[in-house]
């Protein structure tokens, strides 16, 4: 059986060469590179570390980042009002004959905006000092998605900057071509802030599209609840913290539950 495909197609020919969209795994975070310095340093059998952490680092073989491909720099002059400019003229590359494309290079640009009315007027708590605005990061980059799926696009899990967060939206299969246009909130009303090429932009997920079924149950009405519980807890607990292995534990596990 094949395997799915999703396809990022770039609009700038020469991008997917230069800054490609890669697997989560193959991005380098420098808090990771941090801590793993940390664990070598403080090895121990009673202290744990991040890097065996399942419940964060599972992050890394979900999806697929989405980089800038270029130096931006951002002029935040207040919450409304902002200016942009790039390592290089963008435009001249994104030239082409599809609508999508002349959008980008003829109207759109590199950074743009969604009005107050979008969502700030609506909601009733408000990060503070962010920009009312959501601005909305123009990337070369389109993406086709195979039959049966959606692409989540997120803010990158436990990335290095916080200077702005992804608005969290989600593309179709059914819907045909998907423009990598990003929205996010940017979190500053004032200064000068450069958006290194390379800089992990957003997390894009595949989800399968599938209806799951639920139930609401308690540790009385799940009969097999005490019996996987505590073999979890057994097998998970048998070695000392820092000494667990939790990809031995996902082998052993798999078919007893």
């Amino acid at each position: 059986m094949k395997t799915p495909e999703i396809q990022f197609i770039s609009l700038m020919p020469g991008i997917e060469e230069t800054m490609p969209v890669i697997p989560v795994g193959e991005h380098k975070y420098n808090w990771i590179k941090k801590a793993a310095q940390h664990a070598k340093q403080h090895n121990s059998l009673h202290e744990t570390s991040v890097l065996k952490c399942p419940a964060i680092f599972q992050f890394k073989n979900k999806g697929f980042i989405l980089r800038a491909p270029y130096d931006i720099l951002l002029t935040i002059e207040s919450d409304l009002d902002y200016s942009w400019t790039t390592s290089y003229d963008t435009t001249i590359f994104l030239q082409g004959t599809q609508p999508e494309v002349n959008q980008i290079a003829q109207t759109q640009g590199t950074i743009t905006h969604h009005d107050t009315n979008a969502l700030y007027d609506f909601m009733s708590s408000w990060p503070k000092d962010t920009m009312k605005r959501i601005l909305k990061l123009n990337l070369p980059w389109t993406l086709r998605i195979p039959k049966g799926y959606d692409v989540l696009m997120t803010d990158p899990f436990y990335k290095d900057d916080d200077r702005f967060t992804v608005c969290t939206g989600m593309f179709e299969s059914d819907m045909g071509i998907g423009l990598l246009t990003v929205p996010v909130k940017w979190h500053a009303t004032q200064g000068e802030y450069l958006i290194k090429a390379g800089t992990a932009i957003a997390q894009l997920i595949p989800i399968k599209q599938e209806k799951i079924s639920h139930q609401n149950l308690n540790l009385d009405t799940d009969k097999n609840f005490r019996r996987d519980a505590n073999i979890t807890f057994l097998k998970k607990n048998e070695s000392f913290i820092g000494d667990r292995s939790f990809g031995k534990f996902r082998k052993w596990i798999k078919n007893k539950l």
